[in-house]
């Protein structure tokens, strides 16, 4: 098995809890307290994480600047995530929220200059089409 399809297998089934972890919270919390104690649950898994590496992380600031732009957008999308879960139905906002790989191919596109196939723009758009149909 190729070395990155076992860990993209279990972040899709991860992920998938992550889903359905908020909807479940909005039952008793609402989204901002959501966000609070969900990133508790993160706070314990870098502890433990720093822990295995001797807290000793690369250090690199060009590194640093883009890992916590991605956890501030990460940051932002999941509170944003929450109160759409708590107040939509969490089928139609988890398949809506699942298009977000389409804005990083789309910048990848834009700004790494990566190239996009004919069958990649097919595929895209079979990913909005699919969407849509789920969202009705």
């Amino acid at each position: 098995m190729a070395g990155w399809l076992l860990p993209t297998l279990l972040s899709c089934v991860i992920w998938g809890f992550w889903g359905l972890f908020p909807k479940l919270a909005a039952r008793h919390l609402d989204p901002w307290s959501i966000f609070v104690w969900s990133t508790l649950g993160n706070l314990t898994v870098v502890i433990g994480l720093l822990a295995w590496m001797g807290f000793r992380p690369q250090v690199d600031s060009r590194g640093i600047l883009f890992a916590v732009l991605g956890g501030l957008a990460g940051s932002l999308g999941s509170i944003c995530y929450n109160v759409a879960a708590a107040n939509g139905r969490i089928s139609v906002v988890v398949t809506l929220t699942g298009l977000y790989p389409l804005v990083t191919i789309f910048l990848s596109w834009f700004l790494l200059q990566e190239p996009l196939a004919i069958k990649d723009l097919v595929a895209m758009g079979l990913a909005v089409s699919a969407i849509a149909l789920l969202s009705l």
